[in-house]
């Protein structure tokens, strides 16, 4: 009956609507039709019987199309059910969910579901309904069962310990990567200003409509200090603000179309690197770290979900791909790009695998969710969107292909056990990836010739092609609660590798990641993370073939070999709004220079959603 009326019935009329016709129709005329016979013939069946029938259609409607083992999210902690019931289960249509970064939120959720009231109400019509007697009967007590009031809405606060995820729903517990373990974080609707969503508060409320209209607007800032406290290349301190402003248009909530989201994101960032011009490190000491500051467009793109359950998904446009594939909760709270491995092949024609690159190319992505455990995920890009490494497309804006930059792909398979739903299995996240590249790159130790690039010089040699493999792991090891289906406190431990096995032509052949981080350590803060880290970042056999050969003919050239990076980083939950991440950093042979002293770094980053 539900589709037949969302076919007759004109676009404005939402899904709510129809279902308020249909509950209309089955209380109302059953229950008219009987109070006229009655008053003639023997009814042929009770209300009672009406309302257990009804019950039983309500609880169709509140069934989802999707149950939260099928979605991105997910379950309750404590019953193992969907969370907040209806407000968070997928829509009766599809064209009700709305989609954000990859991840499904309902912004639907500004009333109770019409399904879970209607059977809440005839649970108590059913218990309140005068029953049959026989004359020799006593009259038997009934006591009206009591409503539960509706759960609050998903939280929609921005993911700010994690930039490159910014607009993953904000979970319950902090380490989530894929928002399952423990479901969204419920929404503060008090516009309390200390636990509200955003600094700003809800406009007078028209933030929440603008979300169930499908229009989503939203400004962070981000502003470092860091400062190289010893070793390096010199001591000095640097501060640095990233103000990042981006909207997202959801097709089904606009009337448009079905399950589309269109997507764009700007940056503008003001400072100077801490990492390369103090410490003189490979790696940089906060995420966003480019060689040319200003401003300059990120994202943007258009996606489309298919399927019966939305588990496909197409986009188009400026992508980064780092968004969803290879991604990583637990890593990413981390302020040293050594943690953020792996990055793109074609960094720039001359570097192969370099440091972590935010750039977002010309691209298509595409992925395909069969079920709650498994998602298999890839991109084919641009191969070298900015072939300068950063100098040269510092507005975002060059989007140009040729055979000499080739295609870049990346396809990546992601494991999650004990992440459906009811499960009570500590949760993990595991990712096995290959990454090619069709382009041009150089050389690092070897001539057009084939002979040494230090001893006879020369333009460099050109290969044609690149790959790497990667491994990521994030496993929770210890759960503080007794509860086997609250898991958001406790230890979670991390490892990643990865590998470049044409050494003469990337700058990095191996980065091997691990560490550990704990959530709710401190009593009194339950969502403030404390981990501790280490990255090893090997040079390839190219860069140091050209060291030794350079050292032939000048004895104090070092040899470049590996630099390592220690890391102990404390994030604090001050509001939801308004996170502090401090970070001290130890770098051991910077830029793998045994030469230049190990450095100690010490920062601190304040992010605010406005």
């Amino acid at each position: 009956m539900l589709l037949l009326l969302r076919q007759l019935l004109p676009k404005p009329f939402s899904s709510s609507a129809i279902s308020g016709l249909v509950v209309f129709f089955s209380v109302c005329v059953p229950v008219s039709v009987y109070a006229t016979e009655s008053s003639a013939t023997e009814p042929d069946s009770t209300p009672l019987d009406t309302i257990s029938a009804l019950t039983e259609i309500a609880a169709d409607l509140t069934t989802p199309t999707q149950t939260c083992a099928e979605v991105d999210f997910w379950v309750d902690p404590v019953d193992g059910s969907c969370p907040s019931l209806g407000l968070w289960q997928q829509p009766l249509f599809p064209d009700e969910a709305a989609l954000m970064d990859g991840y499904v939120l309902p912004l639907s959720y500004a009333a109770a579901d019409l399904g879970g009231e209607l059977v809440a109400n005839l649970t108590t019509a059913q218990q309140t309904t005068p029953q049959p007697a026989s004359p020799d009967a006593p009259p038997v007590p009934t006591t009206p069962a009591p409503v539960s009031p509706p759960p609050p809405p998903p939280s929609d606060a921005l993911n700010l310990p994690v930039l490159r995820s910014l607009k993953k729903p904000t979970g319950r517990k902090v380490l989530d990567t894929g928002v399952a373990i423990a479901g969204i974080r419920p929404k503060d609707t008090s516009e309390n200003f200390w636990t509200r969503d955003f600094f700003t508060g809800n406009w007078g409320g028209s933030r929440d409509r603008d979300l169930r209209r499908g229009i989503d607007l939203y400004l962070a800032l981000f502003s470092d200090v860091y400062s190289n406290v010893g070793g390096g290349k010199s001591q000095n301190t640097a501060f640095n603000n990233v103000v990042l402003a981006g909207f997202d248009l959801y097709t089904s909530k606009l009337g448009w179309w079905r399950e589309g989201q269109i997507h764009v994101t700007a940056v503008d960032i003001r400072g100077v690197s801490v990492g390369r011009d103090y410490a003189g490190s490979l790696s940089s000491t906060y995420f966003v770290d480019p060689i040319k500051r200003g401003a300059r467009l990120f994202e943007v793109w258009y996606g489309q979900k298919f399927g019966n359950t939305s588990q496909y998904e197409l986009r188009v446009g400026k992508i980064f791909p780092f968004v969803r594939i290879a991604a990583s909760q637990i890593t990413g709270i981390f302020t040293n790009t050594a943690f953020q491995y792996p990055t793109y092949l074609g960094v720039s024609p001359n570097t192969g695998m370099s440091t972590p690159f935010a750039s977002s190319p010309l691209g298509v992505q595409f992925s395909y969710t069969p079920g709650p455990q498994w998602l298999f995920i890839g991109q084919l890009q641009d191969g070298f969107d900015d072939p300068t490494g950063g100098s040269a497309n510092q507005d975002g804006l060059n989007t140009g292909i040729s055979a000499r930059e080739g295609i870049e792909g990346i396809f990546e398979a992601v494991y999650r056990p004990n992440q459906e739903r009811g499960s009570t299995g500590l949760p993990g996240f595991y990712r096995l990836g290959f990454q090619f590249h069709s382009g041009v790159f150089r050389s690092q130790s070897k001539n057009v010739n084939g002979l040494s690039r230090a001893l006879f010089g020369g333009d460099r040699q050109e290969d044609v092609g690149n790959y790497a493999i990667y491994f990521m792991a994030d496993q929770m090891v210890f759960r503080e609660s007794p509860n086997p289906r609250d898991r958001t406190q406790g230890l979670n431990v991390f490892f990643k590798s990865v590998v470049t096995p044409k050494q003469d032509i990337n700058t990095i052949s191996l980065n091997i990641t691990g560490g550990l981080a704990y959530e709710g350590l401190i009593p009194g803060r339950d969502r403030d993370v404390l981990g501790l880290g280490v990255s090893y970042s090997r040079f390839s056999d190219g860069i140091r073939t050209f060291d030794r050969e350079t050292r032939r003919l000048n004895p104090t050239t070092p040899i470049r070999d590996a630099e390592t990076v220690l890391e102990l980083v404390y994030v604090a939950e001050i509001t939801p709004w308004w996170y502090l991440i401090g970070s001290v950093q130890r770098i051991f042979q910077p830029n793998g220079n045994s030469t230049i002293p190990d450095a100690t770094v010490l920062g601190i980053s304040s992010r605010i959603a406005f």
